[in-house]
């Protein structure tokens, strides 16, 4: 079957009774355990632990659409974590968040630069999470 989606809705609508699967998006989550702050240039205020929030709030709606995978499409962790050695723990904390859902990550400017991952990894565009977490923190 061929999907539609309405991006006003956020819901996909099938042009064919066949369903192959549901897919859900997500980007920029930046989560940190952290008090919120100002961005970078000052300008508006960052609200880090927020960001589970949503992410939690984003995984109601898939469970309630019955969506199969998940592609976490950057930024799921703020780099943040880095200087705070927050890494893993946040990491954990976003995964047990969707761990009902087969999901596939790729990475963002904050993993890359600032999280403790290995450069040759960066090279890798989509792969499953759980390879993620399990080759990158050593």
């Amino acid at each position: 079957g061929t999907v539609k989606i309405d991006l006003l809705m956020n819901t996909p609508q099938l042009e064919t009774d066949t369903c192959l699967g549901k897919i859900g998006i997500i980007a920029d989550v930046q989560y940190a355990d952290i008090d919120d702050a100002t961005d970078y240039q000052g300008a508006r205020i960052r609200r880090y632990r927020n960001a589970l929030i949503e992410l939690q709030n984003a995984a109601k709606h898939w469970k309630n659409h019955q969506v199969d995978t998940v592609v976490q499409i950057g930024d799921f962790l703020d780099g943040k974590n880095r200087k705070q050695d927050q890494t893993l723990s946040s990491l954990n904390q976003l995964l047990q968040t969707v761990e009902d859902f087969q999901l596939y990550h790729v990475l963002g400017n904050h993993e890359v630069f600032g999280c403790h991952i290995p450069l040759i990894q960066t090279s890798c565009i989509i792969f499953r999470l759980e390879m993620f977490q399990n080759a990158c923190f050593r």
